[in-house]
């Protein structure tokens, strides 16, 4: 299975998350972003963008992070002149390393060669392309300027400090927000092995709120003492635990579960009570207890009763069945484990 998220660089919060099928949910999301044409007119020139593309603009603008001025950073698979253009249309700026064989990459990068720590730069408008040689490194970018800046580490020949570019200094330490996410999932990891595909990646997004959940517990908790993310996990499972008897539970359909509080309360007979608006007042029913199995019945009769259990409200003869119904734990006679009475 293969995921899009959107994470933030620092913390690795995830922010949006997508699974890949046929149709992603995030790149059809496009379709939906309209621009207005100077005569008023809402249009959308999108639809033709390529499906990496559709990736990137559609998950941020489902988040509401399109227009807000923030730097994406992103590997070499989603990077691509087309896909800055339109990020830069919409007031996002974003950085990344690219394929040399992308549409309208310069060509420079392919027929130039550098000396090592030599580096090319070249500029349409606000997309600046540069290739850096000690590695070949490719990479586009709308937030940076043509320049290198001094890094912390020193050339041991000639012991002066190594200059690099800035938007590769600001990619290697802003593009590991997705990886610091997986890196925090892999800590307390509960996949296991089952047939079922959508039960794996149920609990892998199960996982991922809760490292969400600890992520916001870091940064915003001030009144209490920070826990780790041992205790955080142990403080959740314990108010889960002691929560689950007030919580709302599900309804199901199909047949009740029977309680077995029929063995220890205080329970009375009575008649069995007509239906509203029924003529007659004196009503049978089909008795719970030696009503078994259509298979079991001598003769296929149905056994009817009067008389009702007022707590329970179901028909039962009495006293007979009213004594074997409140006193077995398995009531039918047909039933082999009837010993077991409580």
């Amino acid at each position: 299975m293969k995921l899009f998220e959107l994470c933030e660089a620092s913390s690795g919060y995830c922010v949006s998350i997508d699974i890949y099928h046929e149709n992603t949910d995030c790149a059809t999301y496009v379709e939906t972003l309209e621009d207005e044409t100077e005569d008023g007119h809402a249009t959308s020139h999108y639809i033709d963008i390529t499906q990496t593309s559709k990736i990137v603009l559609g998950m941020m603008a489902r988040t509401g992070t399109l227009t807000k001025g923030h730097h994406v950073y992103m590997d070499n698979y989603y990077t691509s002149p087309e896909l800055y253009d339109v990020l830069s249309s919409y007031d996002t700026y974003a950085c990344g390393t690219v394929r040399i064989n992308r549409k309208e990459v310069p060509k420079a990068f392919c027929s130039v060669k550098l000396k090592q720590d030599e580096t090319i730069f070249r500029r349409r408008e606000n997309l600046l392309a540069l290739y850096h040689d000690k590695r070949d490194v490719h990479m586009l970018s709308t937030i940076h300027e043509a320049k290198s800046v001094m890094t912390n580490k020193v050339n041991r020949k000639t012991n002066e400090p190594i200059m690099k570019p800035s938007a590769i200094v600001d990619y290697i330490q802003k593009m590991g927000g997705v990886d610091l996410s997986d890196q925090i999932v892999q800590y307390y990891d509960v996949l296991r092995k089952c047939v079922k595909w959508w039960k794996k990646l149920y609990f892998h997004l199960f996982n991922m709120l809760v490292v969400n959940a600890y992520i916001l517990h870091m940064k915003y908790s001030q009144k209490q003492k920070k826990r780790s993310h041992m205790d955080f996990r142990n403080t959740l499972v314990t108010e889960l635990i002691e929560s689950a008897p007030n919580a709302l539970k599900p309804q199901r359909k199909g047949r009740k579960s029977e309680h077995l509080a029929r063995l220890t309360e205080r329970h009375f007979i009575g008649h069995c009570k007509p239906k509203p608006g029924a003529k007659e007042q004196k009503v049978t029913r089909d008795c719970i207890v030696c009503n078994g199995s259509s298979k079991n019945r001598e003769g296929f009769k149905r056994k009817q009763t009067a008389y009702e259990c007022i707590q329970c409200e179901k028909p039962m003869c009495n006293p007979e069945c009213f004594m074997r119904y409140h006193t077995l734990k398995y009531y039918k006679p047909e039933s082999n484990q009837e010993s077991d009475s409580e």
